[in-house]
């Protein structure tokens, strides 16, 4: 499925409530993945339309990098589909971000909330420079989000979805060409 198509059949699911999923921890402070997956099951039995895991809920912000993909495998196994998942990463570069796409994809994520860390100024040279560098990581949709004040900027959210409009105009335009190319 392309990131376009992908995105479209997530985009309308996004309605309705969103539940953060609070983190469990064992005696001694450590996530615990079971009693983690066993609240996901529990939340997956009522009508949560969205489980969302992300930093402003629980303790995910001061979880390790270790710590966020582990914990998006337990949610992600827990779930198995039921409802829709939305995990996020943590403040990394690029190239981590882009590892972890690939690990959410992999784990059952149905999209990625991307958060940019907020020492960094939201311009739109910086937002679609880090956006460039990790949108064809693999093809879970990109949820983009800041901390600051003020959010992320309405014109940079803008230039990035006229960004992949037009490469979806160009990748039809290319499929067409194709299409009609006589065979050798």
């Amino acid at each position: 499925m392309s990131l376009t198509a992908r995105a479209a059949a997530v985009h309308p699911r996004i309605k309705g409530p969103i539940v953060p999923i609070n983190l469990c921890f064992d005696g001694d402070g450590n996530l615990n993945h079971g009693a983690i997956a066993d609240y996901v099951d529990f939340l997956c039995q009522g009508p949560a339309p969205i489980l969302l895991l992300t930093a402003g809920s629980s303790e995910y912000a001061s979880l390790s990098a270790e710590d966020i993909w582990e914990v998006t495998a337990t949610v992600g196994k827990a779930n198995d589909g039921h409802t829709l998942f939305i995990t996020s990463t943590g403040f990394w570069k690029p190239a981590q971000t882009r590892d972890f796409l690939q690990h959410a994809d992999a784990v059952g994520a149905d999209a990625v909330k991307v958060q940019i860390n907020t020492a960094f100024p939201m311009t739109i040279d910086l937002l679609g420079r880090y956006f460039d560098q990790i949108e064809d990581a693999c093809d879970i949709p990109l949820l983009l989000w800041t901390l600051t004040t003020p959010r992320f900027p309405t014109e940079v959210a803008v230039e990035l979805a006229q960004r992949i409009d037009h490469a979806d105009e160009l990748d039809a335009r290319a499929t067409s060409t194709v299409a009609r190319r006589p065979a050798p």
